[in-house]
């Protein structure tokens, strides 16, 4: 049996879980950009904008 490194693990999971939380594929953001257009609460545009600022 083959054996891992934990060290190996977390570090590979905790960069992974930083992408995940800053970087949105092209499609996440294109679908964000589409909700802003058909949102029609002001409040939620502006969350809408919000994370696509923060993206």
């Amino acid at each position: 049996m083959r054996e891992i490194d934990a060290r190996s693990v977390i570090d590979a999971v905790a960069e992974l879980c930083r992408r995940a939380n800053y970087e949105l594929p092209d499609d996440v953001v294109a679908a964000l950009e589409r909700a802003v257009a058909n949102e029609s609460s002001p409040v939620g545009k502006r969350v809408l904008l919000s994370i696509l600022r923060n993206a």
